[in-house]
């Protein structure tokens, strides 16, 4: 998502020289497993080393103070900033949310339903997203069905891909069938940099 990557790419330099990001970012226990690899890839060793410091030493000053205290373990556990807690997560959210008002105006219209029908449509997280801020029963029906065709489409192209395969007769293949596994996946669970698919 652009609005990521224009996060990353003006936080890691914000991070690495202004001592009052650096302190913020300490403050709010930085971001959550997910936004901290992708800050990284974003980050050079030197910015990641004159950003992170702060938010260590505040780290290590907490932890000085738990060795007596009850429930460690809940305590420490709270330090990881949760999924959905940490400032990106909120910004992705709200930019998100944006543009599935966006997409909800969208579909009112004939033009924008058959824009819609000729698009690959949105992964089911954000498809309910979507529904959530559509209040017309009419376009929720629409964006259902849509799913669901799309979904039924999938899965036959799957099974010719794969009766094709099984029957070495991989030239018959089409496009659609050749890719309908990677789509079906970004349907299920979304695009893999952005499920945080880091190895």
């Amino acid at each position: 998502m652009k609005s990521a990557k224009d996060f990353f790419a003006l936080w890691q330099y914000d991070l690495a020289r202004e001592e009052k990001a650096a302190e913020d970012f300490a403050l709010e226990l930085g971001f959550c497993p997910l936004h901290t690899w992708q800050l990284l890839a974003f980050s050079s060793p030197w910015g990641t080393s004159m950003g992170y410091p702060k938010l260590l030493d505040r780290l290590s000053h907490e932890m000085r103070k738990l060795p007596k205290m009850p429930d460690v373990g809940q305590i420490v556990r709270h330090f990881v900033r949760s999924p959905g807690r940490c400032r990106v997560c909120r910004l992705l959210g709200e930019v998100e949310e944006n543009y599935s008002r966006g997409l909800a105006l969208l579909i009112q219209s004939a033009e924008g339903r058959e824009a819609w029908r000729e698009s690959h449509g949105l992964c089911l997280r954000h498809l309910g997203l979507l529904i959530s801020v559509t209040n017309d029963p009419a376009d929720i029906e629409f964006l259902i069905n849509e799913a669901a065709r799309r979904l039924e489409e999938m899965s036959e192209n799957m099974r010719r891909f794969a009766r094709k395969t099984k029957a070495l007769q991989r030239g018959l293949l089409d496009r659609n069938e050749e890719k309908a596994y990677l789509r079906a996946m970004v349907h299920l669970v979304g695009e893999k940099y952005l499920a945080g698919a880091f190895e």
